[in-house]
């Protein structure tokens, strides 16, 4: 199978590519000195490997996706797709790491508040990291129509908004447990490599296969919204 140069460019602007840093891998594999990070995850093909203290650095697991479609288009949509849910089941076990969540009861009716956003922001920039964006449910993005105060409006992409210099962004429904995230710009947060990208014909389409690494290099820089079901995720170890 050979690499599409076009597909690499085409699946390097998928949605994760906002929130983790790109890597190549030119010079085999990367690795990277955690600093001051308590701990760690890897994404690592449907589970979470967990680097305790005594291990410097962070060596990144290989992952292998496959998606299909009926044309090459929809095989590399659909894989995207899948790294995207990997990328979101990874930030909420990181986000039970090292900060305190926003606990909603699993009965109750929600509502963002701004009180719930300032929550999860002190979570984060307690720990001398700045939030860069809310990610928020549908219901979310609502706010400003519901309290105007403090949202900026932005027409450059569409129409977007921010509240006190945080961006406001779309959380997809993978999982109903989690209600929001607030999390650092790239560079604090995790990294994302793309390896190969191979497309081949199958007898319902194509098929597109991804292959890299994904991971949150520092938990301080996510605090999350979720539902007490969701406690579930936090690891046992800590």
């Amino acid at each position: 199978m050979n690499t599409k140069k076009e597909d690499i460019a085409h699946y390097e602007h998928c949605k994760i590519s906002e929130y983790l840093n790109i890597y190549d891998f030119k010079n085999g594999y990367k690795y990277y000195n955690r600093g001051t990070c308590n701990s760690a995850y890897v994404k690592h093909d449907g589970y979470i490997k967990i680097l305790m203290d005594s291990e410097p650095y962070l060596y990144p697991e290989i992952f292998t996706i496959t998606g299909n479609g009926a044309t090459e288009i929809l095989a590399l949509e659909n894989a995207a797709l899948l790294e995207e849910q990997k990328f979101f089941d990874l930030l909420l076990v990181a986000s039970l790491m090292s900060n305190i969540p926003y606990i909603v009861n699993n009965d109750d009716e929600f509502l963002y508040t701004k009180e719930i956003l300032e929550h999860i922001q002190y979570a984060v920039e307690r720990n001398r990291l700045m939030v860069d964006t809310f990610l928020l449910n549908g219901d979310g993005l609502r706010l400003p129509e519901e309290f105007p105060d403090g949202w900026t409006k932005c027409d450059s992409d569409g129409i977007s908004y921010s509240i006190w210099g945080v961006n406001l962004k779309e959380l997809p429904k993978h999982n109903l447990n989690v209600l929001g995230f607030a999390i650092t710009e790239p560079r604090y947060l995790g990294s994302r490599q793309i390896q190969s990208v191979d497309t081949t014909n199958t007898i319902d389409g194509y098929s597109t296969t991804i292959t890299g690494t994904m991971s949150i290099v520092n938990t301080r820089a996510v605090s999350s919204i979720v539902r007490s079901s969701a406690l579930k995720y936090r690891p046992q170890d800590f």
